[in-house]
C-alpha cells in the first residue's frame, strides 16, 4: 500500500490583519494543490478585523485614504472598489472629505478582509479555531501549541501575528486605578459610556487613539474642555492637499490599466508610472468610478480634506507636559495603515 507524506502544518496566532493577510497569501501561493494546512488562532467571530477593524465605533475611521489600502500590494486600489461594489458610502455621507477622498469606517476595513476570506474559509484552504494559545513548546522539531482549554496542536511552522500588550496606566495614575471616573483601556466598547456630555476631560497622550477617543465624543454630542497631553505636546498630523510624488514601484501596463509590475526607476513619460493623486480621483466620492455612482456626497461633508478624528482634534488643547505617556489605551497606539 503506497504510504502518503503527512501535510505540514502551518499554525497562525493571531487572527488580525497581519494573520490573515499571511493566511490569504499563503492559499494564493500554493494555489489549488492546496500542500500545506492553514490554522488561524484567533478568539474573535471572524478573522481580519484585529482590535484595530474590530471596532463598532461609527467615530473611528480608517486613517489613510481608502485608495491606499489593500490585502494585495499589486492591487493598491482593491478595497477602493470593494466601496463601489458593495456600496458601502452611499450610506456613510461622513466618509467623503470636501476634496471627494473616502475615509471609510474602520470596521468596512474588517468587512472586506472578512470577505476575501469567507471563501477560503468555506473551501477549508484556511481553518479558524476560535481560540486563545497560552503557551507554545518546540520539541523533535516540531511546536506544539496550548490553548486556553488545554488542548495540544502540533505544528511545522508557527507564525507570530499577535497584537501588543493590553492597555495599562501610566505609573503617576495607578493610585487612581480604582476610580471609575479613570478610562484605563480607551479600546473597549463602553468604555466612554460613563463620560457626560459636560464633562471636562484629560486625555494622556496626543497620538491616534486620542483621536479616536476625540472623535467618539463628539459623535456622543460631549461640549465639554478637553485637554490632551504628552510628552512633546504633539498630535497626529493630517493628509497633506498637495500632489504626491510618484509612487515608481506602481507602473501602468497600458494594455491592462489594473495589471502592474516593479519598477525601480521612473519610466519615461509616456509609460510612467500612476501615482497617489492620479489613483485618488478615480475612487473619488463624487466622480461616479463604478455601478454605485456616489456623485454628491462630497457636498454633504464640512470644508475639509482630513480625516475626521485629526480634524476634531481641533476641539482640543495641547499643552507641553512631561507627565503625559503616549501608551496603548492611554491615547498613543500607533496603528498599521
Amino acid at each position: 500500500m503506497r504510504k502518503f507524506a503527512p501535510v505540514p502544518v502551518v499554525a497562525i496566532i493571531g487572527g488580525g490583519f497581519s494573520g490573515a493577510a499571511v493566511a490569504l497569501h499563503l492559499t494564493r501561493i500554493l494555489g489549488a494543490e492546496r500542500r500545506v494546512r492553514i490554522v488561524v488562532f484567533e478568539p474573535r467571530a471572524r478573522l481580519g478585523a484585529g482590535l484595530a477593524y474590530d471596532t463598532a465605533e461609527p467615530a473611528h475611521r480608517i486613517n489613510v485614504p481608502a485608495f491606499k489600502m489593500t490585502l494585495y500590494p499589486d492591487e493598491p486600489e482593491d478595497f477602493a472598489e470593494y466601496l463601489i461594489r458593495a456600496d458601502i458610502l452611499a450610506a456613510d455621507p461622513g466618509a467623503c472629505s470636501a476634496g471627494g477622498t473616502a475615509y471609510p469606517r474602520r470596521s468596512v476595513f474588517g468587512d472586506y478582509v472578512a470577505a476575501e476570506l469567507a471563501p477560503r474559509l468555506a473551501s477549508g484552504a484556511i481553518e479558524h479555531r476560535h481560540k486563545r494559545v497560552r503557551k507554545v513548546t518546540r520539541s523533535k522539531g516540531r511546536w506544539t501549541l496550548r490553548s486556553e482549554d488545554g488542548e495540544a496542536f502540533v505544528a511545522d511552522i508557527v507564525v507570530l501575528a499577535v497584537t501588543h500588550p493590553a492597555p495599562s496606566l501610566p505609573k503617576a495614575l495607578l493610585p487612581l486605578s480604582s476610580s471609575p471616573r479613570v478610562v484605563a483601556d480607551s479600546t473597549r466598547a463602553d468604555a466612554l459610556d460613563g463620560i457626560a456630555q459636560t464633562d471636562r476631560v484629560l486625555i494622556v497622550g496626543n497620538g491616534l487613539t486620542a483621536a479616536d477617543v476625540v472623535a467618539a465624543l463628539a459623535e456622543r454630542g460631549h461640549r465639554g474642555p478637553i485637554v490632551s497631553i504628552s510628552r512633546h505636546g504633539l498630535r497626529s498630523r493630517g493628509h497633506p492637499v498637495d500632489a504626491q510624488e510618484p509612487l515608481w514601484r506602481l507602473r501602468l501596463r497600458p494594455d491592462h490599466p489594473r495589471i502592474r509590475t516593479a519598477s525601480p526607476h521612473p519610466p519615461d513619460a509616456a509609460d510612467r508610472p500612476a501615482t497617489g493623486t492620479e489613483l485618488a480621483p478615480r475612487y473619488r466620492c463624487g466622480a461616479g468610478t463604478g455601478p454605485a455612482d456616489l456623485a454628491g456626497l462630497a457636498d454633504r461633508r464640512a470644508a475639509s480634506d482630513r480625516p475626521v478624528g485629526a480634524r476634531l482634534l481641533g476641539r482640543a488643547s495641547f499643552p507641553h507636559s512631561a507627565a503625559g505617556r503616549n501608551r496603548a489605551g492611554s491615547g498613543g497606539r500607533e496603528r498599521p495603515a
